[in-house]
């Protein structure tokens, strides 16, 4: 029977399925048995079968043969290989020096901290700048420099060259010349200096230094023996007191003939050259950072500036010891001419008795009063009687405080078993005890300050860059690190106002009101040390005088003050009146006029320090005569 409904699919299943089955069986055997299904993956692409890759590197290793033949050009980079074998014999040659004095500059090798996992290359490095010196403070003085001469000989002596040879006095005359640019060629050379004394903390840098990143932390192996100062720069502000304003900030330049490594090249002939360079650094330490002060003749005095505030030991102390005495027999004399005057003041009826030690009896008790109680009774002699009492205290407390700050600096010297106060004629450096562990004190000097002016100081420092001459570097870093032989820390802050001292004063010391005449002591500094003439002046005349053994007259200098009358005056009435003489002036530097007189010019501390100062002198170095 025919089946009904039935396609052609229903009716052929099995030999359909069939077929199908033989034509996989057969694919399966082909595969297997005629042709190889395994291929290789290689950097020449993919679907290399395995009979292949014989012939295929055959013809890459050809391909790579004439690419290298010399006559054709590399595609490979070009690696430049250091000559280790030069650099060892040179070391070998070199003199025994201490393990810290080689410098690691450019270590050859490759460094594995400075590489990434990819050894692609270095890395950017962290660079920080150096701290800023503190502890920064001010000394001024005056001082005498020799002739051109005196000073081609000693810088002759002191130069690199040999003794006596052309080259040495070539270099001896070049500093004296430099010197004339500071300093003015008339006799006697005088001029005043600012020394300014600091301290630059080593501790402080090195933790920057470890703390500066962690991927990209210098190699402490590059910097632990490169923490030297190369530089102490010194900068300036002058005050204007018309606008009450601090002015640029300038540069002070070194010294003529001192060691400095400010401005040397960029660019390094060899790495020799460079380790030379880092070698003298660090053997020339004590000049750098405390450089010697300008050769001086005998007139005048200077001594290391002093530190007794940040060095441990005996030589800035004992040069405060000897400043506070002078002031406390200063004080002492003050304060016996006010007890002669308050004794030769006082009535008969005085209730105060003036004791031996200069205080009044009495004046500090409550209830007392600094009057006499006799005579008038005039309020006006009890303010004066009161003036005068209260400055017999104070002067009598300043010299407690001065006494008693002596006594600390000499019980310090005895603890530390210091020697003698050093000779304050000499014009170079002492080697200063260690101010603290990783602390390094220095000073430096400015010669170009001038009389009267008033400034603040601020300092830099550079130290050794630890990257100098390094290889290791990327390219941006490697232009500017790499032949960068310092770096410069910041600034300090600025030092309190430094006045230097004028080259004159001048004090009323006498007068004829009816004459409108007035006796002036003027004051100069002239070949290292005070000196003083007397002169009568009238309503007119400027304050100054012609010093007779002045070659040049320090008057032609001076922007004197200009009298513009005196008059007698009275203070106090009854037995207690006093007579004084008053002298008005004009300042011609501020346009402001002043008054004087010979009461306070008289008793004046500045005038007692300058004749202290002018005997002290004169019995250590008596004058000899002077040429006019």
């Amino acid at each position: 029977m025919k089946l009904k409904h039935v396609n052609f699919f229903d009716l052929h299943a099995e030999k359909l399925i069939l077929a199908a089955a033989v034509l996989f069986a057969g694919l399966v055997l082909l595969s297997y048995f005629l042709v190889n299904p395994f291929t290789l993956t290689t950097g020449w692409g993919t679907g290399m079968r395995p009979e292949q890759t014989e012939q295929t590197v055959l013809r890459k290793a050809i391909e790579l043969e004439q690419q290298i033949r010399p006559e054709a050009p590399s595609p490979l980079p070009e690696i430049s290989i250091p000559p280790y074998t030069e650099m060892f014999r040179q070391r070998m040659a070199r003199a025994p020096v201490q393990v810290d004095q080689f410098d690691p500059l450019s270590e050859p090798g490759l460094q594995y901290n400075m590489m990434g996992t990819s050894l692609a290359g270095p890395v950017p490095l962290t660079v920080p700048r150096p701290p800023a010196p503190h502890s920064v403070s001010a000394r001024t003085g005056f001082g005498v420099l020799p002739n051109k001469t005196a000073l081609a000989e000693h810088y002759a002596k002191e130069s690199p060259y040999e003794a006596g040879s052309r080259e040495a006095l070539q270099y001896g005359w070049r500093i004296a010349e430099a010197f004339s640019a500071l300093v003015p060629d008339q006799e006697p050379r005088d001029f005043r200096y600012v020394t300014i004394v600091g301290v630059f903390d080593l501790e402080t840098w090195r933790r920057k230094l470890r703390s500066s990143g962690t991927d990209g932390a210098i190699p402490e192996r590059w910097w632990r023996n490169m923490l030297d100062l190369t530089d102490v720069l010194l900068e300036r502000q002058t005050y204007d007191p018309q606008t009450g304003q601090w002015g640029q900030t300038v540069v002070i330049p070194f010294l003529p003939g001192q060691l400095s490594f400010r401005d040397v090249p960029s660019d390094w002939p060899s790495k020799e050259q460079a380790q030379q360079v880092v070698r003298r650094v660090k053997n020339s330490q004590d000049q750098i950072v405390r450089p010697p002060f300008v050769p001086m003749t005998e007139a005048a005095k200077w001594d290391p500036p002093d530190l007794e505030a940040i060095v441990e030991g005996s030589l800035g102390a004992s040069g405060a010891v000897r400043r506070l005495s002078e002031e406390i027999d200063r004080l002492a004399e003050q304060l016996s001419r006010l007890q002669t005057m308050a004794q030769n003041s006082a009535p008969a009826a005085d209730m105060f008795r003036v004791t031996q030690g200069g205080a009044p009896e009495g004046a500090d008790r409550p209830g007392v009063r600094a009057s006499s109680g006799g005579g008038n009774g005039n309020g006006g002699d009890a303010s004066a009687r009161g003036e005068l009492l209260a400055q017999i205290s104070r002067v009598k407390q300043q010299l407690a405080e001065k006494t008693a700050a002596r006594d600390q600096l000499l019980a310090r010297i005895d603890a530390v078993g210091a020697a003698a106060p050093p000779s304050s004629a000499s014009n170079t450096p002492r080697p200063y005890p260690a101010v603290a562990e990783d602390q390094i004190a220095f000073w430096a000097h400015d010669i170009t300050a001038r009389p009267g002016a008033t400034y603040r100081y601020r300092v830099r420092v550079s130290v050794l860059n630890p990257l100098f001459q390094q290889e290791q570097l990327v390219e941006e870093q490697r232009r500017a690190y790499a032949g960068k032989l310092s770096l410069e820390s910041t600034p300090s802050d600025w030092t309190p106002p430094v006045e230097v001292e004028p080259d004159h004063h001048f004090f009323l010391v006498g007068g004829a009101p009816r004459q409108q005449e007035a006796t002036i002591e003027v004051w100069h500094v002239y070949n290292g040390r005070p000196r003083s003439e007397t002169v009568q002046l009238h309503p007119g005349d400027p304050i100054q005088v012609v010093l007779p053994y002045a070659a040049v007259s320090p008057a032609a200098a001076l922007q004197p003050s200009i009298v513009v009358d005196v008059l007698e005056t009275t203070k106090g009435s009854g037995r207690l009146a006093r007579k004084n003489i008053e002298m008005i002036y004009l300042d011609t530097q501020t346009g402001r006029l002043n008054r004087r007189t010979v009461e306070t010019d008289s008793a004046s501390d500045l005038r007692t320090r300058l004749r202290s100062a002018t005997e002290v002198v004169n019995a250590e170095q008596p004058e000899s005569p002077v040429t006019p």
